[in-house]
């Protein structure tokens, strides 16, 4: 799996995301969406989980692919950060 540099610019375009806005507020109980996000997660229900772990980076567009339409994207990408 590849890592990502979180710089200051990236994080200041994730955290003007409204997508990670919605996380956030979700993460901090004034939304009723909970934790209960990964329920609606795409990746879950991926016909191909091994999509998800590419060997190199000139593969990973297929889970971008998903990962761009999925509803909890936002909320995906705040427990990343705060894992990192």
């Amino acid at each position: 799996m590849r890592k990502v540099m979180v710089t200051a610019e990236l994080q200041r375009r994730v955290e003007g995301d409204r997508r990670f806005q919605a996380a956030r507020r979700a993460a901090t109980g004034c939304d009723d969406t909970g934790p209960e996000w990964r329920e609606g997660a795409l990746c879950t229900s991926a016909p191909d989980p091994d999509l998800f772990f590419p060997a190199g980076p000139e593969d990973l567009e297929p889970a971008r692919r998903v990962c761009r339409i999925c509803p909890v994207a936002g909320a995906c990408l705040a427990e990343a950060l705060g894992r990192a």
